[in-house]
């Protein structure tokens, strides 16, 4: 187990890093280890693990609309696309590991403690990922350089995020 951060929704925490965004062409490659407190849903339609989807970026969540998903999406060309999974395999009572990617050439992928059964991948896109001026959030979505909102509920123990190119 080990030591973690406690997230609560309701108290909008959150950790922010500088704005790193990517060289054009390329995607990322993001793995947390995580616990959700609220897998099927919180007041937010939306709980952001870890975040630089501020119109550019990438996205690593648990979305509620229309159906409860676990989801890694990117911003190419102006539109989000994910690599989604239900929710109904995250657990409330131990840490799981969840890894998205995505290279700049070729789908997003998603996976679940090593895993990706049960994972709808995007359709093939080309092209980088969007960038922005947000700072990297753990635990919320940025909204520009200050505020945030998508406040995740449980706890993280480990981020790390790469800048990822077609290999």
């Amino acid at each position: 187990t080990g030591s973690y951060l406690d997230f609560a929704a309701s108290n909008d925490a959150t950790l922010a890093f500088p704005d790193g965004d990517n060289d054009p062409g390329e995607g990322s490659f993001v793995v947390a280890l995580v616990q959700s407190d609220a897998p099927s849903g919180t007041t937010e339609d939306t709980q952001a693990i870890v975040s630089k989807a501020d119109s550019g970026g990438f996205a690593l969540e648990i979305d509620q609309s229309p159906s409860s998903v676990l989801r890694f999406g990117v911003r190419v060309d102006g539109s989000y696309s994910y690599a989604t999974r239900s929710t109904s395999a995250l657990e409330t009572d131990e840490l799981q590991m969840v890894m998205g990617s995505f290279d700049g050439n070729g789908r997003i992928r998603l996976w679940l403690d090593g895993t990706d059964s049960g994972v709808t991948e995007s359709a093939s896109i080309t092209g980088g990922v969007d960038t922005n001026d947000s700072p990297i959030r753990i635990g919320a979505d940025p909204e520009g350089g200050t505020n945030s909102r998508f406040h995740f509920d449980g706890q993280i123990q480990l981020i790390s995020v790469h800048r990822w190119r077609n290999h």
